[in-house]
Formats: structure tokens, sequence, C-alpha cells
């Protein structure tokens, strides 16, 4: 699991895709809670980050985003990636 703090914008996503795609055919959850502010950079880089997983088998998860990331990811059609998760499931 990786947790995301403070913002992710053109300033912090840089080496997210990397960091997010190490495991090549894993699920990666990314816990959203400690995040506050996300840009259009950040959600390329999850998207990204995606996209580079889903041929291998591996995709991106997010979860427990605050009510204001919830509603961007809303807005651009990521809302579905949204789940539920407990680091005792196994996926």
């Amino acid at each position: 699991m990786a947790t995301l703090r403070g913002e992710l914008d053109i300033s912090t996503a840089d080496d997210l895709v990397d960091q997010l795609i190490m495991v090549p055919d894993a699920v990666v959850v990314v816990d959203l809670s400690a995040l506050g502010f996300i840009d259009s950079t950040g959600i390329s880089a999850l998207v990204q980050a995606d996209k580079r997983l889903n041929p291998s088998g591996g995709r991106v998860v997010l979860t427990r985003p605050t009510p204001n990331i919830l509603r961007l990811l809303d807005i651009v059609g990521l809302a579905d990636w949204v789940s539920e998760w407990d680091d005792g499931w196994d996926y």
C-alpha cells in the first residue's frame, strides 16, 4: 500500500508512476486519506501508473479519499477506482 500525503501536483508527481509500478503485475493500493490536494498532473500520474500496470494484470486501487478528493475523482471519472480497503484483506 502506498500512502500519499500533502499535495499531489506538478511539483510532486514526477516520481509517482515509477514508484507505483515497481511490481509489474501487482494491485497497487493508494491510500488517499492524508492527501489534501491533487491537480491534473497528479490525476495523470495515477492514470499512467494504472495503464502501465494493466497489460501485466495489475491495477491501481484508490482508498480512503477525503470528501473533496472523492468529489474530484467523481468529476474526472475515477470514482470507480475507489474501494474500501483493509490492510488484512487479500485482494
